[in-house]
């Protein structure tokens, strides 16, 4: 919801303090009084101010020289063979986690909501509006991934010596022939062939072994690689926070830059004292032929409230030959100043071998909605910063430009709780208030191009990529070219994307896939540059399928994802995301894969053109997918237009022409003979498809009483979703459903009650679907582990695990035998207070001596989190849920008492003690309290409650962030 902004975003007044040579200072030159938009003064009533513009002259620079800089004395790859940055021992966590890290946003008080609805009616209108929704789902294939591999995971952590970070930041670049990838405090290089790992897991401080100072140091995260194709090096970067533990300064860059095209090589290493006082937090970069350009959240010391963003241009020409080099920064926090309260912008990333015109800026662009400072509309602040090394106090920052988009709704202001996943009540963070990274940049000749994407509130609970492309950046005025929220009406969250175009303007964004139906997965989109604008018609295809979801009650995920464009043929787009490959508090995992548009490396000389319509009425039919193939050797797609019209570019030969719509029977025309360069016309027609009526009942199961609940129908392979009402007295329900090649996935559900699925199939006819739902219970279990009880070697986290601990050869367990009534979702939960523990889940049988054989899944709670285990069962099997620890040192001299909770939609006959425990160790470990009170029902305050107060803001405020709970100090989880 808009109205419910992120923190709140006022006129905060900042001392900035010297990081460099120069001092910044600003001279605002306010806009004319026609274009003064309005602003939430801190009482929370509405207040006039004027937008302001910065001279050129207005925003002086702070310039500095790298405090530190050296050659590697070894190769990354030697390096690795010394094994010291693979150590045994996990290092301790950074504290940089104390620390908001979110952007500020007013909040709109009841009365100052009322004010703004009766004197600017056309920002309240747009809070909770957007109004380029792309609700329809292509039934054309996107190109199926190329490669797909694993990349660094959290176990990889563990083996680097590290804490396991959450979220990982995933993001990565592909040069000639190899994929480097940087996650949070680690990286590797993959070969681009087979994707195996070349070198790796390896801290990302090590490739600043041996240099000094806190880049060797400290390992503190927020890594960028970037592959620089103009010069066919690696520029590899993370901050570093040597005092944060003490809310402190100073604050640095570390940027790392190869000596040559082989990643596993030497590098030139770089430091750079960003501040004194200030944080550089959320580093981005973007490659500009001039200079490595970063964009950062500014957090002073050491209060760390949101201080406006800075923009920093580092010497490349310099630092590509290891030569001391400098560094110019233009901070937007000044005292006093609107633009204090500009965050979350990039800078233009360069794509392709093709130059921007000689002498054009870098563009640095940052999104804006009308409540986030009360702008009459939502917009994208664009910024223009030169930068002069010969003279570097006359580099130049201007702007904001601003341009006006179509309006977007706000993701989950306020909370980070945000986005369901299947089987738990754990949500995801959609981070909302920034642009997703890459900003990026091609230069057509003919055109210049700028491709954004931030995630946005698609409405009804779900999220939306909100995708744009601008031309002539380097005007006046840029230009808005297309933009559209893409949000197929199926009910999956799309979210935490990234964006890019490959060298014929083709465009693809890959991003994250979630529901209460599915796991977090990795998937992508996209548009041919022929398409029709403001949609992503080519479909949608899934790099990789989550396993599992992600239950710590953290919430954080991704941070940023990277689609990145393969320097070899410009046409290959390589994509890096996270997700989980089984359920797990932080296992996560990340994946790395490639697609590509099947014209884009191809010479289209010839086409087929037509126009798609209507058999009955005649009139054109908007949004038809049509493909042309020529046997499994070519197929291109296109989408009609508004006026119906499509045109295809294909090369020479006979082709196979379908064409498709929701609504209306798919049509094929074979034998269409296309000469070498002549476009051939192929007029369509379709017919309107026949509707049918899918209806039943609703029961309760063995009871067969009917229920009052819902059924809703989801389309395939047209996205649509129907939800009708059952009749409360009778549980019949009945609904009418466009036929025409579309199957249809039913859900039936009733408060109280479980879910059920029926397919439908390809429907050609009226159909008669019941649903039994069985009622959902609850069975408490009581338990302790102590000395006594038996005695085995738990099995390592899997689905199903396939090895066994090294840590926990020796630890006692408790087995519960139980079966359930009904098949369906069942979710068993752990509540352990302090202790440690450890799921197993057997079916059938489970003998201690091979605790391998049988088991289904294995899940570590990883400190202070409750192990869960949310799966399908089947009635009448035989289940063992084996309660356990982390390690043989768990107990101690006491007690490890216990509480399973198990939940499912029908009845669940488990032989547990049905009375409560006393502790004799801890009175905190008394299960009667709260017993099925997880340590993530008040980790911070009630987002959905007091959205206001953004607990959010404060994701360290969670039980990872307390050094108390360490029963395994060694393996912290660390947010970031």
């Amino acid at each position: 919801m808009k109205a419910i902004s992120r923190l709140s975003r006022l006129l905060v007044s900042v001392a900035v303090a010297a990081g460099g040579l120069a001092t910044t200072a600003r001279a605002l030159t306010p806009a004319p009084e026609a274009t003064a938009a309005p602003a939430i003064a801190e009482s929370g009533q509405l207040e006039k101010v004027a937008v302001p513009t910065l001279a050129a002259e207005a925003l002086l620079p702070e310039v500095s020289m790298a405090t530190r800089y050296d050659k590697s004395p070894m190769t990354m790859a030697a390096l690795e063979q010394t094994g010291l940055y693979r150590p045994t021992s996990p290092a301790a966590p950074a504290v940089a986690e104390n620390v908001s890290r979110q952007l500020k946003r007013n909040t709109f008080s009841p009365g100052a909501l009322e004010q703004l609805k009766t004197e600017s009616p056309e920002i309240y209108s747009s809070l909770n509006v957007d109004t380029a929704i792309d609700a329809s789902l292509s039934p054309l294939a996107m190109p199926a991934p190329i490669t797909s591999f694993v990349g660094e995971t959290a176990a990889d952590q563990t083996t680097a010596g590290e804490p396991v970070y959450t979220p990982p930041d995933t993001n990565g670049d592909v040069g000639p022939n190899h994929y480097v990838q940087t996650v949070n405090t680690t990286w590797g290089v993959f070969s681009k062939t087979t994707g195996t790992r070349i070198m790796g897991p390896l801290k990302v401080n090590s490739l600043f072994s041996g240099f000094g100072g806190p880049c060797e140091t400290t390992n503190d995260g927020d890594p960028i690689v970037l592959y620089d194709q103009l010069a066919d090096r690696w520029m590899i970067s993370q901050f570093a926070l040597p005092n944060i533990g003490s809310n402190a300064g100073p604050f640095y860059e570390c940027i790392a830059v190869s000596t040559s095209p082989d990643p596993t090589g030497s590098y030139y290493r770089y430091e750079f004292l960003f501040s004194n006082t200030d944080m550089n937090d959320y580093p981005h970069f973007g490659l500009w032929p001039d200079g490595y350009y970063a964009t950062v959240n500014v957090f002073p010391a050491p209060t760390f409230n949101f201080g406006g963003m800075a923009a920093i241009a580092y010497e490349r020409d310099k630092m590509l030959l290891g030569q001391p080099a400098q560094q110019v920064i233009f901070k937007l926090g000044a005292s006093g100043s609107p633009t204090n309260t500009i965050g979350g912008g990039l800078p233009a990333d360069l794509d392709g071998t093709t130059l921007p015109p000689a002498g054009s800026p870098q563009i640095i662009a940052a999104p804006e909605a009308a409540e986030w400072t009360n702008y009459p509309s939502d917009r994208v602040h664009f910024f223009k910063f030169h930068v002069d090394w010969t003279t570097p106090a006359n580099s130049t920052f201007t702007g904001p430009t601003d341009v006006d988009v179509a309006a977007f709704a706000t993701l989950c202001d306020g909370t980070r709780a945000c986005l369901p996943q299947s089987g738990t009540t754990s949500k995801l963070d959609g981070i909302g208030d920034r642009f997703m990274w890459r900003l990026a940049y091609r230069n057509f000749g003919s055109y210049q191009s700028l491709v954004a994407n931030q995630s946005v509130d698609a409405g009804a609970g779900v999220a939306g990529v909100r995708w744009y492309e601008f031309r002539s950046p380097h005007a006046i005025t840029p230009t808005i070219y297309q933009q559209s929220t893409y949000a197929p009406a199926d009910g999956v969250s799309r979210w935490m994307a990234s964006a890019a175009q490959d060298r014929l303007g083709n465009l693809a964004v890959g991003f994250s896939a979630s529901s209460s139906g599915i796991f977090p997965a990795v998937r992508y989109a996209g548009r041919l540059v022929s398409d029709p604008l403001n949609a992503l018609s080519q479909g949608e295809a899934v790099l990789v399928a989550g396993g599992g979801s992600q239950t710590s009650t953290g919430n954080r995920w991704g941070d940023y994802s990277n689609l990145t464009l393969d320097p070899r043929d410009d046409c290959t787009f390589w994509y890096t995301n996270e997700y989980y490959a089984a359920t797990s508090s932080t296992g996560w995992s990340t994946r790395i894969g490639s697609f590509k548009f099947p014209g884009c490396a191809l010479v289209l000389t010839s086409a087929v053109s037509g126009t798609v319509t209507d058999s009955s009425t005649g009139l054109p039919i908007a949004g038809a997918a049509v493909v042309a193939t020529i046997g499994p050797g070519f197929s291109n797609s296109a989408a009609s237009d508004a006026g119906g019209g499509y045109i295809i570019g294909v090369v020479s030969g006979t082709y196979t022409v379908t064409a498709s719509a929701y609504g209306y029977s798919p049509s094929t025309i074979t034998g269409i003979i296309v000469p070498d360069g002549v476009t051939v016309t192929v007029p369509i027609t379709l017919t309107p498809a026949p509707r049918f009526i899918v209806s039943g009942t609703v029961t309760e199961q063995g009871s067969g009483l009917p229920l009052a609940g819902t059924v809703t129908a989801a389309g395939s392979p047209y996205a649509s979703s129907l939800t009708v009402n059952t009749n409360p007295v009778t549980g019949f329900y009945s609904m009418t459903l466009v036929a025409g090649g579309q199957s249809y996935a039913l859900t039936a559900a009733a408060v109280g009650h479980g879910t059920s699925i029926s397919n439908t199939g390809v429907l050609t006819s009226n159909q008669t679907r019941n649903f039994q739902l069985g009622v959902i219970t609850t069975e408490l279990c009581y338990g302790r582990l102590s000395s006594g009880d038996g005695i085995f070697n738990r099995p390592l986290t899997g689905n199903p695990p396939t090895g066994l601990s090294s840590v926990g050869n020796a630890v006692y367990y408790d087995a519960l035998p139980f079966t359930v009534g009904n098949s369906g979702t069942y979710t068993m939960t752990m509540f352990t207070a302090s202790n440690d523990g450890f799921y197993v889940l057997y079916q059938t049988v489970f003998n201690p001596s091979t605790p391998l054989v049988n088991a289904l899944q294995a899940v570590d709670d990883v400190i202070a989190y409750d192990p869960q285990i949310s799966r399908a069962l089947t009635a009448g099997t035989q289940y063992i849920l084996v309660s356990t620890a982390y390690n043989n040192a768990s107990l101690g001299t006491g007690s490890f008492y216990y509480t399973n909770t198990l939940t499912g939609p029908g009845v669940i006959n488990a032989g547990c003690s049905p009375g409560t425990p006393t502790p004799t160790n801890t009175a905190t470990a008394t299960p009667t309290a709260t017993p099925t009170a997880t340590p993530s029902a008040t980790p911070t305050a009630t987002p959905t409650a007091t959205p206001t107060t953004t607990p959010s803001a404060t994701p360290t405020a969670t039980a990872t962030a307390t050094p108390a709970l360490t029963a395994r100090s060694w393996l912290p989880i660390i947010f970031r």
